[in-house]
C-alpha cells in the first residue's frame, strides 16, 4: 500500500477505536435480522473496496492539517455521543461518517478527504434511518394499489392500507410492504453504478432518480402480483402468505436488470482525469507541529472528555424510589387500578406505579409511573419496544405534541376494541424537567448524563371520552392542576443519591 494510504487507514481506524460505541451499535444493527441491517456488511466491504481501488489517487496529493476542520468535528462528535447516552440509534450513526470525513480533513487534509469522500459517504446506506421513510411509502403504495388495480381488472377497494377483496378476503400493507429495503438497495446500486462509471453529476442524478422510480414502481407490482395470486387461489399459495417476501424480491431483481441494461445503453464512459504530476512524497507538508496538535486535539477532545466524564460519575443509586403521591382536593387516592385493556409496556423499567383517582362528582383517571433510575441501552423510555398502548387490544386513533400547555405532554386519542374512546397524556419527567416530547426528553438525558445521572420518568394519565373527548381534556387538566406538582415532586432528585 502507498505510505498515505496506510496513513488513510491507520487514522479511520483510530477513529473507529475512539467512537467504539458507534462501531458497537452499528455491528448489533447489521446483525439483525432484517435486510436493510444485513446489507450493512456488505456495503462496509464495499466502502472498503473503494477506498483500496483509490489507493494510487492517495499517493499523488498533498497530505496536511486543516486545523478549521477540527471545530465541527468537535460539534458532530459532541452530537453523535449525546445521541449515544440517550439510546438513540439512528441520529447516534448519522453522525460517524461525517466524524469519519471530518476526521480526515483535518489531520491529512482537504485533497485526501476528496478522495475519500465517496467511499466514506457511501456508508449511509449502511445506516438505519432508511425506515422513517416507510410510513410515506406505505401509503403511496396503498393509494397506488388503490388506482393501479380496478384499472388492471383486480377487484379491489381501499380502506385505509386495507386492501379489500370480494368474498371477504383481505390484505394489509404492513410498513414491511412498504419497499423502503428495495428502495434503499436499489439506491445504493444506482450510486455505486455511477460511481464505477466516474460519471458526472447529472447522469449520476438521472441513475439515481431512474432507479428511485423503478424500485417504486416494482413494489407497486409485488403487492399487485400477491393480491392476485390470492384471490385467485383463494389464499391457498405460498406466494400470497408465507413468500411473499420472497417474490417480492425475485420481481426486485428483474428490476435491477432492467436498469443495469438500460444505464448500460446509455452509458459514456468519462475519461480518467490526468495525474497531478507531483507525488505526495516529494513534497513537504503543509502547516507545522502547532497545526498538527491542533487538528489532534479536535479529533480527541470529545471522547476524551465524555469517556473522562462517566469514569467520574460511575453509576448511581437513589436512596427514595418513585411513588404515587396521596391526592389533594377535591381528588380522592390513590386507590388500586386494574384496567384489562391498558396495560403499557416499557421494557427494563425498574419501578412501576398503578393508581385511580377518583373525585366526588364521579370523574376518575387512571395514573401509570413508569421509573428508570438509570438509563441504558435496551431499557430507556424511547425504544421501539415500547408501548404506551400495550397489546391488550387499544389503538391510537390520533396523536398530538400539546401546544402552549401549562405542563407539556403529549396526547393520545386511543379506541378499544368495543369503539370506546379514551384520552391519554403522558408526560416525561427528567431529573424535574418535564417533556411532552420523548426525542426531546431523551436528548437531554443524553447532555445531562455527562455531569450527573438523572433520574427518569414518564407520568401517563387516562380519562374516557364519553360523548367527546374536550371532556376527558377538561378532566385530567383538572387534576393536573390538583396533583400535578406532587406527583412530579415525588421523583427521587440528585439531593438523594447516595
Amino acid at each position: 500500500m502507498p505510505r498515505n494510504a496506510i496513513r488513510v487507514v491507520l487514522l479511520l481506524l483510530a477513529v473507529a477505536a475512539l467512537y467504539f460505541p458507534d462501531i458497537d451499535a452499528l455491528v448489533r444493527y447489521w446483525m439483525k435480522q432484517d435486510v436493510n441491517g444485513g446489507a450493512g456488511v456488505l456495503i462496509a466491504l464495499l466502502s472498503g473496496f473503494l477506498l483500496v481501488r483509490a489507493r494510487a489517487r492517495f499517493e499523488e496529493i498533498p497530505v496536511g492539517p486543516v486545523p478549521w476542520a477540527g471545530l465541527p468535528l468537535i460539534v458532530c462528535a459532541a452530537a453523535s455521543l449525546i445521541c449515544w447516552r440517550a439510546g438513540i440509534l439512528t441520529l447516534q450513526l448519522f453522525f460517524l461518517p461525517l466524524i469519519l470525513w471530518l476526521s480526515l480533513l483535518s489531520v491529512l487534509g482537504r485533497q485526501a478527504a476528496h478522495v475519500a469522500g465517496f467511499p466514506i459517504g457511501f456508508l449511509y446506506f449502511a445506516l438505519p434511518g432508511w425506515g422513517l421513510l416507510a410510513p410515506a411509502l406505505q401509503h403511496l403504495t396503498a393509494w397506488a394499489i388503490g388506482v393501479i388495480g380496478p384499472a388492471v381488472g383486480v377487484p379491489i377497494a381501499m380502506s385505509g392500507t386495507t386492501i379489500l377483496l370480494p368474498g371477504g378476503m383481505s390484505f394489509s400493507i404492513e410498513l414491511a410492504c412498504s419497499g423502503i429495503d428495495f428502495l434503499s438497495v436499489g439506491l445504493a446500486v444506482a450510486t455505486l453504478y455511477g460511481e464505477f462509471e466516474r460519471a458526472r453529476p447529472r447522469r449520476r442524478g438521472r441513475l439515481i432518480g431512474g432507479m428511485l422510480l423503478l424500485a417504486i414502481v416494482a413494489n407497486w407490482v409485488r403487492v399487485l402480483l400477491i393480491v392476485e395470486i390470492g384471490y385467485r387461489s383463494q389464499m391457498q399459495s405460498a406466494l400470497a402468505t408465507s413468500g411473499h417476501l420472497a417474490l417480492g424480491w425475485v420481481v426486485f431483481a428483474c428490476a435491477l436488470l432492467v436498469f443495469v441494461w438500460l444505464a448500460g445503453r446509455s452509458s459514456a464512459v468519462v475519461p480518467d482525469a490526468p495525474a497531478l504530476g507531483v507525488r505526495a512524497s516529494a513534497r513537504q507538508p503543509r502547516g507545522g507541529a502547532m497545526h498538527y496538535g491542533i487538528a489532534i486535539i479536535g479529533l480527541l477532545a470529545m471522547p476524551a472528555l465524555a469517556y473522562g466524564r462517566l469514569l467520574m460519575i460511575g453509576p448511581r443509586t437513589y436512596a427514595a424510589a418513585l411513588e404515587l403521591p396521596p391526592a389533594r382536593a377535591p381528588w380522592q387516592g390513590p386507590a388500586d387500578s386494574v384496567d384489562p385493556l391498558w396495560q403499557p409496556t416499557y421494557v427494563g423499567a425498574q419501578i412501576e406505579q398503578r393508581a385511580r383517582y377518583e373525585s366526588a362528582d364521579g370523574r376518575a383517571v387512571d395514573v401509570l409511573a413508569i421509573g428508570f433510575p438509570q438509563q441504558s441501552p435496551g431499557a430507556q423510555i424511547l425504544n421501539e419496544k415500547n408501548s404506551l398502548l400495550g397489546n391488550r387490544g387499544l389503538a391510537a386513533q390520533a396523536i398530538t405534541l400539546a401546544q402552549g400547555a401549562d405542563i407539556p405532554h403529549s396526547e393520545v386519542i386511543a379506541l378499544d376494541p368495543r369503539g370506546r374512546r379514551s384520552l391519554i397524556w403522558s408526560v416525561i419527567d427528567i431529573g424535574g424537567h418535564l417533556f411532552g416530547e420523548p426525542l426531546a426528553s431523551q436528548l437531554w438525558y443524553g447532555a445531562r448524563s455527562f455531569v450527573s445521572t438523572p433520574y427518569s420518568a414518564l407520568f401517563a394519565l387516562r380519562a374516557q371520552c364519553g360523548g367527546s373527548c374536550n371532556s376527558a381534556r377538561a378532566v385530567l387538566a383538572d387534576f393536573l392542576r390538583a396533583n400535578g406538582p406532587a406527583m412530579f415532586g415525588s421523583l427521587p432528585d440528585l439531593g438523594t443519591e447516595r
